[in-house]
Order: structure tokens, then C-alpha cells, then sequence
């Protein structure tokens, strides 16, 4: 399994709309692999997309068994400003990206859609699967570079697999 279908697939199985501390619930958006739908599906739902692996390993010597994986994915989260169908309201794209903060102006817990996919990761922190350790230090406002009422942040994912058994066994 590579490290983007893993991430998939933790992504969508593990997603909560509401939890303990959350001001406003966080819908579950559409999760893809990295496409160029986009545009079209921004109008109608939030879109969480996965994709840019790189795998690097870590060179053996001589007779060596095992191997060093280092694997790098970004997830790209995007929604923006709509109305909603049934009430007419409009619905805000960068709450819904970064949260909303209460009135003594705290953030919630874990809110947006970067909270809960932080939150996620960070479970996993200590390795998951194949994977020894997850780190995702940051999520990158890019909202800049989507256009007016458009919002994005990018979270890079680091998947870590050490000393994995090497069998080449048929």
C-alpha cells in the first residue's frame, strides 16, 4: 500500500463530523486523489485531496535485509464562500477551512477542516500500519493563490518506515 492510499483510506474511515469542543460541526468533505475536477466540485462540497508522493530509500550495503522508507505526501484541503440550498444562507469557505472562534475570541478544538485532519494525523503520530512515525509539522494557508471567495491549506505529510524486511521470495 503506498502512503497516499493509506492516507485515503485512514482520511475517509476515521473522519468525525462533531466531537467534544467543537463549535460548529465539520462536514465530511469529498476525498480524492489529486485530479483535475476541482473547480467543478468546489460548488457543491468541500474537497480534501491527497496526492504528490515521493518515496525516498535509504541505501543498503552489501547483503543488507532490510530498508529505510521515507514518504512524502501533501494534502490539499479547499472549499469556498457558497449558499446554502435549503435556508439561502451564506455559508463561509475560510471558517469552514480554518474554524470559527467563540465569543471570548478562542478557537475551537480542533475546528475547520485543517483541525480535524490535524486531529487525525496526530493520532497516528507514533506509526500506523507499515508507517513508524507520521509527522505533518504545519498547515500552509495558500488561499492566496486560488482566487477571490476561493480558500486552500496544505498540509505535507511525512511517512516514516524503518527497517522494513526486504523478501523477495516468489
Amino acid at each position: 500500500m503506498t502512503a497516499t492510499q493509506y492516507l485515503l483510506a485512514y482520511l475517509d474511515a476515521n473522519w468525525q463530523t462533531d466531537i467534544t469542543g467543537r463549535i460548529q460541526p465539520v462536514p465530511k468533505p469529498s476525498i480524492e486523489r489529486e485530479h483535475e475536477n476541482t473547480k467543478r466540485m468546489l460548488g457543491t462540497t468541500d474537497l480534501l485531496e491527497v496526492g504528490g508522493t515521493d518515496t525516498d530509500y535509504a541505501a543498503g550495503g552489501f547483503y543488507y535485509s532490510e530498508e529505510d522508507a521515507d514518504s512524502s505526501v501533501v494534502i490539499e484541503l479547499r472549499t469556498k464562500n457558497r449558499r446554502d440550498d435549503d435556508t439561502g444562507d451564506r455559508i463561509d469557505g475560510y471558517e469552514r477551512l480554518w474554524g470559527v472562534r467563540d465569543e471570548n475570541n478562542d478557537e475551537e478544538r480542533w475546528g475547520g477542516l485543517v483541525g480535524e485532519c490535524r486531529r487525525l494525523l496526530l493520532e497516528i503520530r507514533r506509526g500506523s500500519k507499515e508507517w513508524d512515525i507520521v509527522t505533518a509539522p504545519e498547515a500552509v494557508d495558500t488561499s492566496d493563490n486560488v482566487g477571490q471567495g476561493n480558500f486552500r491549506a496544505d498540509i505535507r505529510v511525512e511517512l516514516t518506515s524503518i527497517a522494513n524486511p526486504i523478501d523477495t521470495s516468489t
